[in-house]
């Protein structure tokens, strides 16, 4: 993930000059003059903060031979910058993913219900092009147009898709105490004997605590 992160802070952070810096004062004649070998300086520099937890001013006075020349103090502190964004950007990449995923489910479900019926002219089955447009994100306003998009053609599913997912849920956390319940009762040789409410939460009890 490193390699891909530092790629990415190479690109919008050192090859891409905002509009303050277009008129060529020092620090975008300064970015102008980063080529791609800044990439592995950026990638080590990212293994000193995320893995070593190793702070920019520490970097840049002990750990200068491997980041220099390619950059500078001010330079970490834009990679610095710049890892909180990537981290921030996959984290809803993340979250976004599972909606899109749990939309998915719900559609496909709702639709097989009856094999024979055709699928509604106002309903926009989610697609491979849409999760794939998702995961060629690079940005967050990149991510807000295909939240957008998202929220069109699907918000007004929302509602009762999320409480399907809850209902799956909620069975699936049953289907588990079943399990354990028929897991100690295979333990105690109780197996196939009818208990009742209070002894199934008692042997659930004592399988947490194991």
């Amino acid at each position: 993930e490193l390699d891909l992160e530092a790629e990415w802070i190479y690109k919008y952070a050192f090859s891409k000059p905002s509009i303050s810096n277009q008129s060529g004062g020092a620090d975008s004649r300064e970015k102008a003059i980063k080529g791609p070998q800044t990439v592995e300086k950026i990638r080590k520099a990212l293994e000193f903060m995320r893995n070593q937890h190793l702070e920019v001013p520490f970097i840049a006075f002990y750990r200068k031979e491997y980041v220099q020349p390619e950059l500078t103090v001010n330079d970490l502190w834009r990679v610095y910058k710049f890892d909180e964004k990537w981290t921030q950007l996959q984290t809803r990449k993340s979250n976004m993913s599972r909606l899109f995923e749990k939309m998915h489910s719900y559609q496909s479900e709702r639709l097989t219900r009856d094999v024979n019926e055709t699928i509604p002219e106002n309903v926009r089955v989610l697609r491979d092009e849409d999760m794939d447009r998702l995961r060629g994100v690079q940005s967050l306003e990149e991510l807000n147009d295909v939240y957008s998009h998202f929220i069109l053609y699907y918000g007004n599913d929302l509602p009762a898709m999320q409480e399907a997912h809850r209902l799956k849920e909620r069975e699936k956390a049953k289907e588990r105490r079943q399990a354990a319940v028929r897991r100690k009762q295979a333990e105690d040789g109780t197996e196939g004997m009818e208990i009742d409410d209070e002894a199934k939460e008692s042997l659930l009890k004592m399988e947490t605590v194991k």
